[in-house]
């Protein structure tokens, strides 16, 4: 077996061809680091991964690397400075596709009077601010590390996602696309794109359907905002 997301017979099964591993390999690594990159994404990766994502707060989420980790532990760093805190289970929740959502503490409240600086009583407006001080505020984190186990497995729409990639790169050959961003294959809309060796693959629309789940966006998402 390959160290790819898919092997050179998922790719032979697509052309209905025998194509010989010295062809696809070239075509296969290619593929393979354009969907890792594109998606931010490691699927394959065994053992254990610590990931860190700086400037978080109470109700983000965080895109994890792998889609299906286990053994997930969260530690939170308030200052650059400060040691970390290990967060209880009940302050994170690992949902779906490798999403961790720090939750949001609603006992977390802003100090009064840092908030609305230094007053003498009584003074107009001074129980409306003091109110708004009060309310509950999001922990402010410069660093959250999500340590856990991957599992290495390779999710079966992704590997059918880099093997239809390498056909459509195969059929069709970097030099009849020169020059052009979107073309048609046969009965399938695709999008050429570039890795960051410089290498062209041709992305199938099948293709960006099998990856659709998995998202192509920022690791960290803002509370309240919609994960890709």
């Amino acid at each position: 077996m390959s160290h790819f997301l898919a092997e050179p017979d998922d790719v032979r099964r697509w052309l209905g061809e025998a194509v010989d591993d010295p062809t696809i390999l070239p075509l296969l690594e290619a593929a393979d680091e354009w969907v890792r990159d594109a998606y931010r994404r490691d699927w394959g990766v065994t053992g254990s991964v610590t990931e860190s994502f700086p400037s978080a707060h109470a109700g983000d989420v965080l895109l994890l690397k792998v889609p299906d980790p286990s053994s997930v532990t969260v530690t939170v760093y308030e200052r650059p400075d400060s040691p970390g805190r290990a967060l209880s289970a009940a302050e994170f929740e690992v949902a779906g596709g490798g999403r961790v959502r720090l939750r949001h503490d609603p006992f977390r409240l802003r100090s009064p009077l840092s908030a609305v600086g230094p007053t003498s009583w009584p003074q107009p407006g001074l129980y409306d601010a003091l109110r708004a001080a009060d309310a509950p505020a999001p922990a402010a984190f410069s660093k959250v590390e999500v340590a856990y186990t991957a599992s290495g497995v390779v999710p079966t729409p992704v590997r059918e996602a880099v093997a239809l990639i390498v056909a459509a790169t195969y059929r069709r050959g970097r030099a009849e696309v020169s020059g052009m961003q979107s073309e048609r294959l046969g009965d399938y809309s695709y999008t050429r794109e570039t890795t960051k060796n410089g290498a062209t693959v041709l992305v199938p629309k099948m293709a960006q359907d099998y990856l659709a789940p998995y998202g192509r966006g920022p690791q960290k998402v803002a509370a309240g905002a919609l994960v890709l």
